[in-house]
């Protein structure tokens, strides 16, 4: 009697997870827009059932955002959960982000060469230590100036080699990006606010297909913006923050495996 009773205790269980884990299972894209407008490229990353509530995790232009859904799913929940003073949701976050950024600096070692082929100029410091930094920027990027202008003192200090791409995704930079690029406009006159003619003159067939083709190669490094900084071991910071930038530069790099 006391078997039955287990077995049957066990059966039911058993199915109440099923029944759970499938109600999350079902939770999708689809089901979400029927009750959130999300942009058309946002994707799940990851989902998993968090005690009555079934955990999304969108990736929205590598931007991790959480939701959560009722088990009846009749709503659509935003916001942090919170155990004992801990936010569950941030935990789960970051660990999304470190298995996301190991696979994108593999990404990026694979496609290395060509970053190398669209680079529009380097800058080597008197004492090069061999390591090397790409340097995305936008000529009509505010940041990407500020940051233009101190790329030669932390090539300097660390003695990196800095290459600079130049990419045209904000409104009104692709002629500028090319006149930069058909001018032959060195990395000191880049960087110290170089003079932009606004004549197609400047706009040679060359330089359309680089920019072009930078856009392409580096569109997976410019879904959140730019300047963007890629180290030759694929670790990379999107924004210009000095104090995190000197510290990613800081830190041995990682043999990540091709």
């Amino acid at each position: 009697m006391k078997r039955t009773i287990l077995v049957t205790m066990i059966l039911v269980f058993l199915t109440t997870l099923t029944f759970a884990e499938n109600k999350c299972e079902n939770v999708n894209m689809r089901w979400l827009r029927s009750h959130v407008n999300l942009p058309q490229k946002s994707f799940i990353e990851e989902k998993n059932l968090q005690s009555e509530m079934c955990q999304i995790i969108l990736n929205i232009n590598e931007r991790f955002i959480p939701l959560y859904a009722d088990i009846e799913r009749k709503f659509v929940i935003s916001g942090q959960l919170y155990s004992k003073h801990k936010r569950i949701t941030n935990d789960k976050i970051d660990s999304i982000k470190k298995k996301v950024s190991k696979l994108r600096q593999s990404e990026f070692i694979k496609v290395k060469k060509d970053f190398d082929s669209i680079a529009s100029f380097t800058y080597t410091p008197k004492n090069p230590t061999g390591e090397e930094l790409y340097f995305i920027t936008d000529p009509n990027c505010g940041y990407c100036k500020k940051a233009g202008k101190d790329m030669k003192k932390i090539a300097e200090k660390q003695g990196i080699t800095i290459k600079t791409i130049i990419v045209s995704m904000l409104n009104g930079s692709r002629n500028k990006a090319t006149e930069a690029i058909c001018k032959k406009v060195s990395f000191d006159q880049y960087i110290s606010n170089w003079k932009y003619s606004k004549s197609n003159k400047f706009l040679c067939k060359d330089g359309l297909n680089k920019i072009k083709k930078s856009n392409k190669i580096a569109k997976n490094w410019i879904k959140q913006g730019v300047p963007v900084f890629i180290k030759s071991n694929g670790e990379e910071l999107v924004g210009y923050n000095p104090s995190k930038l000197l510290k990613m530069l800081e830190r041995k790099e990682e043999v990540v495996n091709r």
